[in-house]
């Protein structure tokens, strides 16, 4: 009759904590670590003697936030009898521990964990948190999650052994919360207080982007950087974060360009200063180089803010750029048609110009070249069997043989084409039929003359 009235409360009340554990949550219920506890439990625990569990039937146990469970007494399983003697102990239920034979405690170790107690003497106890995995905790904190890759610290923080090392001024699990965040930053519909990681402070940011955090009236405001936007920097202070092309002087973004191969600075009156590479200089208001001449770099400098090149011999600044001083137009000594004045090296000379060859293949100042004769050089008329060659002083043409005329005029008479004259040729078809028609109109005229004579 017992057995079946205990049966009858197995089966009546198992369902009943099955359905209060499954409220729980996600983490699922942890048995009671009965080893630490040393409450008689054997080591096979998990072999509940179902047909011996009673909640109330066993008049003797009594167990505080728990339920009475029969279970097999340590050392009284065997393998060929099964249990050779049972015992009641109290099981607590999920998120509680053990704290005696009797009770059990609240273990607040976080939903769906639960722990164990262990009595030191008297009053004084320890409790320690079953975490399960992922999770971390101590003797005095619930269980949290661990930090990594998929949970990494906020707010600067640093993740060691899976818990968060939090900066100065912030708190929890992930370092998320801010300590002045409670009560700085008002107007949190358009603030967002944040933590400042290198300065270890709290700032308050516009949610507008184009606002500013006005510290002392607690409002956002316009950002007064023009062509940038406003960037907080140390323990609320900020710049202007300049656009491409633009620096920031005295609270606004100027243009400021010099090109890659310098930077721009402001002078203390807000003028714009080009510090450029070197082998560089400022030129129209950006970094230019300096030049090269025969394969050799100019030196330049900058004076007054304006480049300024170091030129080579026979060469002169002309607005930051080195060019050849025309040194024949002050002074030229060449007087003959044949020759020219030019600048080598810096030093005047005298060249024959197209057509013209020096005697012994040298030239003096004032004394002039002889002609070349192309026709007997290079008679590039030759080229067309219907042309000849006329020399010219210091040139050549091309004219048209006895019997043929220039195709079109040209203004170069060297390249002159020329074709047969009309009356030059005549197919001798034509002239049979023109002789033919002569002598008929001869023989017309004469046999008109007898009839009439």
């Amino acid at each position: 009759m017992n057995f079946c009235v205990s049966l009858f409360v197995v089966l009546c009340c198992v369902p009943f904590f099955e359905a209060t554990a499954s409220d729980v949550g996600p983490v699922s219920f942890v048995p009671q670590d009965s080893k630490a506890l040393d409450y008689g439990l054997i080591v096979h625990e998990d072999q509940l003697l179902n047909e011996n569990v009673s909640h109330a039937a066993d008049s003797k146990c009594t167990c505080t936030d728990g339920r009475c469970v029969t279970r097999c007494r340590k050392s009284s399983w065997t393998t060929e009898g099964g249990c050779m003697g049972t015992e009641t102990v109290c099981e607590c239920n999920p998120e509680y521990g053990l704290f005696n034979s009797t009770s059990c405690k609240a273990c607040e170790c976080g939903r769906g964990i639960n722990c164990t107690f262990m009595v030191l003497s008297g009053e004084v106890f320890s409790k320690k948190c079953l975490c399960p995995e992922g999770y971390h905790g101590g003797d005095s904190y619930p269980c949290e999650l661990n930090c990594d890759d998929d949970h990494p610290c906020q707010n600067g923080g640093t993740c060691n052994a899976g818990t968060c090392m939090c900066k100065r001024g912030t708190s929890g699990v992930f370092c998320e919360e801010v300590f002045w965040c409670k009560s700085q930053c008002k107007n949190r519909l358009t603030v967002d207080c944040v933590y400042n990681q290198e300065q270890e402070y709290f700032d308050c940011i516009c949610k507008d982007s184009s606002l500013l955090y006005d510290y002392r009236e607690e409002i956002c405001k316009p950002c007064q950087c023009g062509n940038g936007t406003c960037k907080y920097v140390g323990i609320h202070d900020w710049h202007c974060d300049c656009a491409p092309g633009h620096k920031e002087f005295e609270g606004k973004c100027k243009p400021c360009e010099c090109s890659e191969n310098g930077t721009c600075e402001f002078d203390g009156k807000g003028l714009k200063v080009c510090k450029c590479k070197p082998g560089y200089a400022p030129r129209i208001g950006i970094c230019q180089r300096c030049g090269v001449h025969n394969g050799t770099e100019i030196e330049c400098g900058t004076e007054k803010n304006t480049k300024s090149c170091r030129c080579p011999k026979g060469q002169q600044d002309v607005n930051g750029v080195c060019e050849d001083v025309d040194m024949c137009k002050d002074s030229d000594p060449c007087h003959h048609l044949s020759t020219k004045c030019v600048v080598i090296d810096g030093e005047i000379a005298c060249q024959c110009r197209p057509g013209y060859v020096a005697k012994d293949n040298r030239i003096e100042p004032g004394q002039p070249c002889e002609d070349l004769d192309e026709c007997v050089h290079s008679d590039e008329c030759s080229k067309n069997k219907d042309t000849k060659c006329v020399n010219l002083p210091g040139s050549y043409k091309c004219e048209c043989l006895p019997g043929y005329e220039p195709e079109n005029m040209k203004a170069d008479t060297r390249d002159t084409q020329c074709k047969g004259h009309k009356d030059a040729w005549m197919p001798a078809g034509v002239v049979l039929a023109v002789v033919i028609a002569l002598l008929a109109v001869g023989v017309a005229v004469i046999a008109i003359k007898a009839r009439r004579g």
